[in-house]
Formats: C-alpha cells, structure tokens, sequence
C-alpha cells in the first residue's frame, strides 16, 4: 500500500468517526428534547433549538474554494 492510499484510508475513517460523532450528537439533543420541557418559549427550549441550529452550522459541508498554482 502507497503511502498516500495510507493517507486516503485515515481521511476516510476520520470522515466516518467524524460522521458519527454527529449523529450522536444530534441524537443527543433529540432525547434531551423529549425529557426536557417541550417548549420553544422555556429556556430550556431555546437552548435546545439554538444547539441544534448550531450543531448544523458546525457541520454542515463547507465550499472549497479553487485556486490555481500559476506560480509553479
């Protein structure tokens, strides 16, 4: 195995736990939600829907932006 299909498989499992952190954490929220008082107008709620809100923000797919090499 090269060395960068060594890099390439350690990218793609990072990507997989990272992937799977998220789902925990929204499940997390999801519960907290069903235990905790239901609404929007409770703190409890705002927090709530500002974690999410921000959990989303956090992971959502960022744009890459492309630039040439001209000077190589």
């Amino acid at each position: 195995m090269s060395e960068m299909e060594k890099k390439i498989r350690v990218l793609e499992f990072s990507n997989s736990v990272q992937r799977e952190i998220i789902n925990l954490q929204r499940l997390y929220i999801l519960d907290l939600k069903k235990t905790l008082p239901l609404s929007d107008e409770t703190r409890w709620g705002m927090m709530l829907e500002h974690a999410m809100k921000r959990l989303e923000e956090i992971h959502k797919p960022k744009k890459i932006k492309e630039t040439s090499c001209k000077s190589a």
